[in-house]
């Protein structure tokens, strides 16, 4: 078994990016989900409540994070100094974010069509993963839902196309990591691996919600619910919820690389 592909998704609930290296750290893939676009309330504004978070894309580099919308593009910092740090609801949970600017406030909101805030990642504050979804004590996460990594196989996805009219593409469900060499759905079975010099703990199969049904490419919405009707025909949880992937800790930090060799040890 190898990985194929490495995503990250730096502002929760835009587009991804793809590289072929990223470091692993306590809280998941460096910088994923780093940034989160906020209501007048403090909570995160996610793709199921705004598709148009999908036409934002991103780019990395040495001390920023470089946003583009059609033709257009603004400057995220990694850190911000002399502000005080809010609390943003991520559903359940609550994280500690730092406001950027209201020049940033102002870019998005003209483009979202509503009022926003965007925050950075509050690293003096941790939001820790809560037991119900796998966590252990000093165990964190950054603005993810629940987890600091989603990984899916590409043999699961072949399953699920075999069953559809129309094929979805892996970016339907927003993945971390995507494994290669495995039957379909094993890795719901497995509990910890191994992926070149980092170590996993696989805690929990992730359900899945509507934003799976939007096109990433077009931003339709699928009118028959798919995929997420087929799923349910045959990938029920215990709590009757729909699953697709498997969520993971990281337990053993460092770089891991598209072609890494994965390894099952639990």
């Amino acid at each position: 078994m190898q990985v194929t592909d490495l995503t990250i998704y730096p502002i929760k609930s835009t587009s991804g990016l793809n590289a072929d290296h990223f470091e692993v750290t306590k809280t998941g893939l460096e910088f994923d989900r780093y940034w989160v676009i906020i209501d007048k309330n403090n909570a995160a504004i996610t793709g199921r409540q705004n598709t148009q978070k999908l036409t934002f894309s991103s780019n990395l580099f040495s001390d920023h994070l470089l946003v583009r919308h059609k033709g257009d593009s603004i400057k995220l910092p990694f850190e911000v100094v002399d502000q005080q740090a809010i609390e943003i609801k991520i559903f359940s949970s609550v994280a500690s974010g730092i406001e950027i600017s209201d020049e940033v406030n102002s870019w998005f909101s003209e483009r979202l069509k509503l009022a926003c805030r965007v925050v950075v990642l509050d690293r003096n504050r941790q939001r820790q993963i809560q037991k119900i979804h796998g966590g252990k004590d000093g165990e964190i996460v950054g603005f993810a839902d629940m987890n600091p990594i989603l990984l899916i196989s590409t043999a699961s996805l072949a399953d699920l196309n075999s069953r559809l009219n129309n094929s979805v593409s892996m970016s339907n469900f927003r993945p971390n990591i995507v494994i290669k060499g495995c039957d379909s759905f094993e890795e719901d079975t497995w509990k910890r691996i191994k992926i070149g010099e980092c170590e996993f703990r696989v805690v929990q199969k992730c359900e899945r919600c509507v934003f799976t049904t939007i096109d990433p490419d077009t931003l339709v919405k699928n009118e028959k619910g798919e995929p997420l009707r087929t799923l349910a025909k045959y990938r029920r949880t215990s709590g009757n919820d729909v699953a697709f992937g498997v969520h993971m800790i990281p337990e053993k930090l460092g770089k891991i690389r598209v072609g890494d060799q994965v390894e099952v040890i639990a």
